[in-house]
Protein backbone atom coordinates (compact mmCIF):
# COMPACT_ATOMS: atom_id res chain seq x y z
CA UNK A 1 0.00 0.00 0.00
CA UNK A 2 1.61 3.60 -0.83
CA UNK A 3 0.72 6.00 1.56
CA UNK A 4 0.40 9.70 0.75
CA UNK A 5 2.73 12.05 1.88
CA UNK A 6 3.00 12.69 5.15
CA UNK A 7 -0.97 14.04 6.93
CA UNK A 8 -0.53 17.32 8.38
CA UNK A 9 -3.38 19.32 11.02
CA UNK A 10 -4.21 23.25 11.80
CA UNK A 11 -4.58 22.76 15.33
CA UNK A 12 -2.50 20.48 16.36
CA UNK A 13 0.81 21.82 14.98
CA UNK A 14 0.58 24.99 12.75
CA UNK A 15 0.85 23.01 9.78
CA UNK A 16 -1.59 23.16 6.92
CA UNK A 17 -3.36 20.14 5.22
CA UNK A 18 -6.57 19.73 7.90
CA UNK A 19 -7.53 20.61 10.99
CA UNK A 20 -8.36 19.20 14.72
CA UNK A 21 -10.50 20.82 16.85
CA UNK A 22 -9.79 18.61 19.93
CA UNK A 23 -11.40 19.89 23.02
CA UNK A 24 -13.64 22.21 24.34
CA UNK A 25 -11.03 24.54 26.53
CA UNK A 26 -9.90 25.00 23.08
CA UNK A 27 -13.48 26.73 22.12
CA UNK A 28 -12.96 28.82 24.50
CA UNK A 29 -9.84 30.37 22.10
CA UNK A 30 -13.06 31.26 19.91
CA UNK A 31 -11.87 34.26 18.12
CA UNK A 32 -8.88 32.43 17.10
CA UNK A 33 -10.18 28.96 16.05
CA UNK A 34 -12.61 30.97 13.70
CA UNK A 35 -9.83 33.17 12.26
CA UNK A 36 -8.23 29.34 11.51
CA UNK A 37 -11.57 27.54 10.10
CA UNK A 38 -12.31 30.50 7.88
CA UNK A 39 -8.53 30.81 6.78
CA UNK A 40 -8.69 27.05 5.53
CA UNK A 41 -12.20 25.86 5.44
CA UNK A 42 -11.62 25.99 1.74
CA UNK A 43 -7.40 24.41 1.29
CA UNK A 44 -7.95 22.05 4.19
CA UNK A 45 -8.71 18.43 3.00
CA UNK A 46 -10.46 17.19 6.27
CA UNK A 47 -11.63 18.42 10.06
CA UNK A 48 -11.78 16.29 12.62
CA UNK A 49 -14.09 17.51 15.40
CA UNK A 50 -12.94 15.33 18.66
CA UNK A 51 -15.47 17.83 20.59
CA UNK A 52 -18.37 18.20 23.38
CA UNK A 53 -21.72 18.39 21.22
CA UNK A 54 -22.76 21.96 21.55
CA UNK A 55 -18.89 22.47 20.49
CA UNK A 56 -19.17 20.24 17.58
CA UNK A 57 -22.50 21.79 16.43
CA UNK A 58 -20.92 25.48 16.55
CA UNK A 59 -17.54 24.22 14.75
CA UNK A 60 -19.10 22.54 11.97
CA UNK A 61 -21.91 25.80 11.35
CA UNK A 62 -18.20 27.28 11.00
CA UNK A 63 -17.50 25.19 8.43
CA UNK A 64 -21.27 24.99 6.42
CA UNK A 65 -20.63 26.70 3.68
CA UNK A 66 -17.11 24.64 2.64
CA UNK A 67 -16.48 21.94 0.73
CA UNK A 68 -13.69 20.73 3.40
CA UNK A 69 -14.72 16.69 4.48
CA UNK A 70 -16.02 16.86 8.06
CA UNK A 71 -15.70 14.20 10.28
CA UNK A 72 -17.65 14.66 13.71
CA UNK A 73 -16.65 12.13 16.72
CA UNK A 74 -19.46 13.50 19.10
CA UNK A 75 -23.34 12.78 19.33
CA UNK A 76 -24.23 15.84 17.61
CA UNK A 77 -24.65 15.05 14.15
CA UNK A 78 -25.56 11.23 14.08
CA UNK A 79 -29.13 11.64 13.22
CA UNK A 80 -29.00 15.11 11.51
CA UNK A 81 -29.85 15.29 7.53
CA UNK A 82 -26.86 15.75 5.69
CA UNK A 83 -24.48 14.01 7.68
CA UNK A 84 -23.61 9.35 7.27
CA UNK A 85 -23.73 7.37 10.16
CA UNK A 86 -19.95 6.18 10.30
CA UNK A 87 -20.99 2.13 10.44
CA UNK A 88 -19.96 0.36 7.07
CA UNK A 89 -21.80 -2.62 8.22
CA UNK A 90 -25.02 -0.70 8.61
CA UNK A 91 -26.49 -1.53 5.25
CA UNK A 92 -24.99 -2.39 2.03
CA UNK A 93 -23.59 0.72 0.18
CA UNK A 94 -23.18 1.93 3.65
CA UNK A 95 -19.15 1.99 3.37
CA UNK A 96 -19.43 3.81 -0.37
CA UNK A 97 -21.59 6.25 1.02
CA UNK A 98 -19.19 6.97 3.95
CA UNK A 99 -16.39 7.12 1.09
CA UNK A 100 -18.02 9.63 -0.43
CA UNK A 101 -19.80 11.86 2.37
CA UNK A 102 -18.18 15.47 3.13
CA UNK A 103 -20.34 14.84 6.52
CA UNK A 104 -19.39 11.97 8.29
CA UNK A 105 -20.74 11.13 12.01
CA UNK A 106 -18.71 8.79 13.83
CA UNK A 107 -20.83 5.88 15.55
CA UNK A 108 -19.59 5.95 18.68
CA UNK A 109 -18.70 2.04 20.47
CA UNK A 110 -21.65 1.48 22.48
CA UNK A 111 -23.98 2.08 19.39
CA UNK A 112 -21.78 0.20 17.21
CA UNK A 113 -21.85 -3.05 19.64
CA UNK A 114 -25.72 -2.80 19.65
CA UNK A 115 -26.56 -1.90 16.24
CA UNK A 116 -24.05 -4.49 15.21
CA UNK A 117 -25.85 -7.19 17.72
CA UNK A 118 -29.35 -6.30 16.85
CA UNK A 119 -29.50 -5.58 12.95
CA UNK A 120 -28.63 -9.14 11.90
CA UNK A 121 -31.59 -10.13 13.73
CA UNK A 122 -33.97 -7.73 12.74
CA UNK A 123 -33.08 -8.20 9.31
CA UNK A 124 -33.25 -12.01 9.94
CA UNK A 125 -36.81 -11.91 11.43
CA UNK A 126 -35.85 -12.96 14.65
CA UNK A 127 -37.06 -10.00 16.27
CA UNK A 128 -39.69 -7.40 15.62
CA UNK A 129 -38.11 -3.84 14.44
CA UNK A 130 -40.14 -2.45 16.53
CA UNK A 131 -39.06 -4.50 19.58
CA UNK A 132 -38.44 -2.70 22.52
CA UNK A 133 -35.39 -3.64 25.29
CA UNK A 134 -32.97 -2.19 27.00
CA UNK A 135 -28.79 -2.63 26.39
CA UNK A 136 -26.77 -2.72 29.94
CA UNK A 137 -23.81 -1.79 28.92
CA UNK A 138 -20.79 -1.16 31.41
CA UNK A 139 -17.43 0.49 30.60
CA UNK A 140 -13.97 0.09 32.43
CA UNK A 141 -12.83 3.90 31.66
CA UNK A 142 -13.38 6.15 34.69
CA UNK A 143 -11.94 9.82 36.41
CA UNK A 144 -10.19 7.28 39.03
CA UNK A 145 -8.88 4.97 36.51
CA UNK A 146 -7.19 8.36 34.00
CA UNK A 147 -5.48 9.38 37.12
Amino acid sequence: MVRPARQRFEFATGWRAGMILKSSSSLKRCARNRRLAARHRKSADIVLLCLPDDAAKEAAAWLADSPVRILDASTAHRVTDGWVYGLPELVAGQRERIAQAKRVANPGCYASAVILLVRPLVDAGLIAPDTCFSIHALSGYSEEAAQ
